[in-house]
């Protein structure tokens, strides 16, 4: 074997890199062997590579250490690392009795046992080999390989070494034994030296099979931890049921391996550091022992883990997408002693339904009653659970749920979000089953470098029905879905159409919620479907959370110890609210602002009464009572947060803050990049100056990827979305404030930001497919600001291009649009396949010659036709037929450019001649072109 170069043991962690020059050991030199050397004279390859380290020690200074040893291996390993350890072991001990030979050939019976030894040695190290050779076979690494040939050698050098222990040995039957001892005495005597040799030849040997096992743990081991870092990392985002036991099974394992860890380091530097010999305190057998990691103390929880296979990941990964419990955790937990009678029979026909029900049950409220409360409460509720499980009798219970969210994504709002996370939670909670629902996804999920496709609305349909059907025996179903007034679509019967048909199945029940919309209340109310109108069992509930909010004011306490009035405040806010509970929550947050006033019962009795009872008036009431001076900032605030697509990075309130221009943008995203505390210090004081520029209209929500601006609840947006409003807004913010441009410029800053962090710190921040989020969130506000303010921000385009091609490549676009058809390979088919008209335009004005592509590859026009480029977001109204009259008429000019460039040519010999036109370049595609 080569002796190892630096980069090869940085390359597997075995070396601390601080303690070397990367570049000198790459050059270095090896000296002039030494007679002090204990391989002078020698010139073999193990004395070669010894010779070589001990350069390297002496000229850097190095002192090899392991790496971090991972947190799994596997059983082939164990079997492995025994193997060796034995075999090292023996290895040693055949080496010294073989010196005593040498020393005390006047002891035969020693002869028998010399050869039992190396015997052994030679069967370990065959064992080894075998091991090696089957590990190596399955997952092909090359330090397999490496440990096969080392086993190779160690049956070899055992071959000689009972070789020469058999010549040494003496015949007891054999008639002149003292001629015989004489004759093996002066044998030994002479191979001493060689004997000798064998014995340093096998200690390296021991330490170069040790240092590759450990490596090779190292490397079998990574796949397996990053699997399970990735089903925590989704366990976590998502919030399914058994996340718990997962992060249990997780800890348990990090802790194990953190107490074993470094006493494996221990050992591996004492072998590494002295080759020749270990310490005679210490012994390997025992330190192997005590310090080496106990596979059969964590099988149990590698058992637990091993249903989490690559195959379910992967599926569960494309069903995943990252907003998928934005909604969810965005929704504020019930106050203590509230919704209590909803698992009372006698209160509420949704506790019966839990117990013994099938099929559906409507829960409907106006705008603001606690609809999303009740719902979070219900599948988080231990009593819930309780109730369904009479139902399920016996059968293992799965509860999945889903929160529509108007103000969210197309995902967050659409039945194939809906359907997706639901299919999701019931792989998750139902994992053996998977193979059996979506064979087709499970076969092509062999291939972990192959992107899975996207789910299809009818496919993601019949698997769910599937898995109904092949669980029927075994488990029941529970869906609890939110906000089916929400829903994207203007159809909402094609939703209901859909619940219904999954519902039919005997093993799943729904229960839905919504606003008593008449397309809602034709086919629920009046179809039997049980039901409960919110607003008629809140009231005290509602009277519950006045008393108890007001009363954790110690202000309040006082003032109810002077003059207790408090129930009379209660019952006249219940009075007003009507069944809003958002309406008692605002008017609440409005007392506590007067208790900090100091205000007495009467003059809180009078602030409640100036307030409007109704949302919208409401809402109004607090854009009045804005202060002034922060009147342009609200105004932005508001209007860029209402024009956004979902809710938006905390970032458009640092270019609402410190100015909106894009340098200003990526100039804070750099500051941030380089000094994280400053980022904290921003991102804490733009809360601050929120909660001044907005009240309570707007606040922030701290997601999985990064901080969001939230509206306090849909009807706000929807109030701010009003014309009225909006134009009033408009006027506030002025007239030089473009809020798409905004967006745009906030999502370009979260690109920088990762970009400068990536290279400064050689580690990424941002998974795949949050690039890929956030790439297309800035070509999506681009297309929009192209629409509604007819100009095209070219600037930023050209950035995110940079960006791009400095974090991977000219090829970057391809991680992003790698499923369309053609596929995009460059950043102006992207521009091309995403509508953006303008930007188009103004490149190939300023470079036409980029009409032209290879002839191995489609033409320009036909990236007009992809449907699926921004697919996220709402259909741009006829992209590929005005994208397409663009490049045509783009064609037409060229074209007649190069014509007049050609006559203008005095003589007609020395004209070019005619190439291909930029309309037959758009003519060679898969559509027909007809100019």
């Amino acid at each position: 074997m080569a002796p190892r170069t630096g980069g090869e043991l940085l390359s597997h962690g075995i070396m601390d890199p601080a303690m070397v020059d990367r570049q000198a050991l790459a050059r270095s030199p090896t000296r002039v062997p030494l007679p002090s050397d204990p391989y002078y004279g020698d010139d073999s390859h193990s004395a070669l590579r010894a010779h070589r380290a001990t350069t390297l020690r002496e000229k850097h200074h190095l002192r090899y250490i392991p790496g971090s040893i991972p947190e799994q291996v596997s059983e082939e390993n164990r079997n492995i690392e025994h193997a060796a350890r034995q075999c090292l072991l023996t290895h040693r001990g055949g080496a010294r009795r073989a010196d005593n030979v040498l020393s005390s050939v006047h002891y035969p019976a020693l002869g028998a046992f010399q050869v039992k030894v190396t015997k052994r040695v030679k069967q370990l190290s065959q064992h080894l080999e075998n091991s090696t050779v089957q590990q190596a076979g399955r997952y092909s690494s090359q330090t397999s390989n490496v440990i096969v040939k080392l086993a190779q050698k160690a049956q070899s050098l055992a071959e000689e070494l009972l070789r020469s222990i058999g010549s040494l040995s003496i015949d007891c039957s054999a008639r002149f034994q003292s001629w015989q001892a004489f004759r093996k005495a002066l044998r030994g005597y002479l191979q001493a030296d060689h004997i000798k040799t064998l014995q340093i030849r096998l200690d390296e040997l021991r330490s170069e099979l040790m240092l590759h096992l450990i490596v090779m743990i190292r490397d079998d081991q990574s796949g397996l931890l990053r699997s399970i870092h990735d089903v925590k990392e989704i366990c976590q985002a998502t919030r399914v049921d058994y996340l718990e036991q997962f992060l249990k099974l997780h800890d348990d394992l990090s802790k194990k391996i953190k107490n074993e860890g470094d006493g494996l380091r221990r050992l591996l530097s004492a072998i590494i550091q002295q080759p020749l010999a270990l310490p005679q305190s210490t012994s390997p057998t025992k330190e192997i022992t005590e310090h080496s990691i106990t596979v059969q103390s964590l099988s149990l929880l590698v058992v637990e883990a091993s249903k989490f296979t690559p195959k379910l990941i992967r599926i569960l990964e494309s069903l995943r997408f990252t907003e998928m419990p934005y909604r969810h955790d965005n929704i504020r937990e019930t106050h203590s002693n509230t919704y209590s009678w909803i698992f009372d029979e006698n209160e509420s026909p949704l506790a019966n339904w839990l117990t013994r029900q099938d099929g559906l049950f409507w829960v409907n409220g106006k705008a603001g009653s606690g609809k999303s409360t009740l719902f979070k409460h219900l599948v988080h509720s231990p009593r819930s659970k309780e109730l369904l499980n009479q139902w399920a009798a016996g059968k293992r219970l799965s509860t999945a749920s889903f929160f529509f969210w108007n103000h969210g994504n197309r995902m967050q709002k659409s039945w194939k979000g809906l359907l997706q996370s639901l299919l999701f939670q019931i792989l998750a909670t139902c994992p053996d089953a998977a193979e059996k629902i979506c064979p087709t996804r499970w076969n092509e999920a062999r291939d972990p470098y192959l992107p899975s496709p996207p789910w299809r609305s009818d496919e993601l349909v019949s698997t769910i029905e599937l898995a109904f059907s092949e669980t029927a025996d075994s488990s029941r179903f529970c869906f609890f879905i939110d906000g089916l007034d929400e829903y994207e679509g203007d159809d909402h019967f094609e939703l209901i159409s859909l619940i219904e048909r999954l519902q039919g199945s005997a093993s799943a029940k729904f229960c839905v919620s919504s606003r008593p919309w008449n397309v809602f209340v034709r086919n629920f109310a009046l179809a039997n479907v049980p039901t409960l109108v919110l607003e008629e069992k809140t009231r005290d509930d509602m009277a519950e959370y006045v008393r108890g909010t007001l009363e954790e004011d110690r202000r309040f306490l006082r003032l109810k110890a002077r003059e207790d009035r408090a129930d009379e405040l209660v019952t006249e806010i219940i009075e007003k609210a009507n069944g809003v509970f958002l309406w008692v929550f605002l008017v609440v947050r409005e007392l506590l602002r007067g208790l900090n006033e100091e205000d007495d019962f009467s003059t809180l009795q009078k602030r409640l009464r100036s307030l409007p009872d109704d949302l919208e008036k409401y809402f109004q009431h607090m854009l009045d009572q804005l202060d002034r001076t922060y009147q342009k900032k609200s105004a932005r605030a508001l209007l860029v947060a209402a024009a956004a697509w979902s809710s938006p990075p905390i970032d458009v309130l640092f270019g609402i803050q410190y100015g909106t221009s894009r340098s200003e943008f990526c100039r804070m995203a750099e500051v941030q990049a380089i000094d994280s505390p400053q980022r904290e210090k921003l991102r804490n004081t733009v809360r601050f100056h929120l909660n001044s520029w907005c009240r309570d209209l707007l606040g922030i929500s701290k997601g999985t990827d990064y901080d969001r601006v939230e509206f306090l609840h849909r009807t706000v947006r929807d109030f701010l979305c009003t014309e009225d409003i909006w134009r009033s807004l408009g006027r506030r913010a002025g007239s030089d404030f473009h809020p798409l441009l905004v967006l745009c410029r906030a999502y370009l800053a979260q690109m920088t930001y990762h970009v400068h962090v990536t290279l400064d710190r050689n580690t990424s921040l941002i998974p795949t497919h949050a690039f890929k989020d956030i790439v297309r969130q800035v070509m999506y506000y681009a297309v929009e600001y192209e629409r509604h303010d007819e100009s095209s921000p070219v600037d930023e385009l050209d950035e995110l291009n940079r960006l791009g091609s400095r974090l991977y490549s000219s090829a970057w676009v391809s991680r992003v649009w790698y499923d369309t058809d053609p596929e995009v390979d460059d950043f102006l088919t992207a521009a091309v396949a995403c509508g953006l008209q303008l930007y188009v335009q103004e490149t190939l004005q300023l470079q036409p010659e980029k009409l032209f592509r290879k002839r191995s590859k489609c033409p320009l026009i036909d990236f007009a036709y992809i449907e699926n480029a921004l697919q996220e977001f709402p259909s741009l109204p006829d992209k590929p037929s005005a994208m397409v009259r663009l490049l045509k008429r783009q064609a037409i000019q060229y074209d007649d450019k190069a014509e007049r460039g050609r006559k203008k040519h005095r003589w007609r010999f020395l004209r070019p001649g005619k190439g291909m036109t930029a309309k037959e370049e758009l003519q060679r595609g898969s559509r027909e072109i007809i100019f």
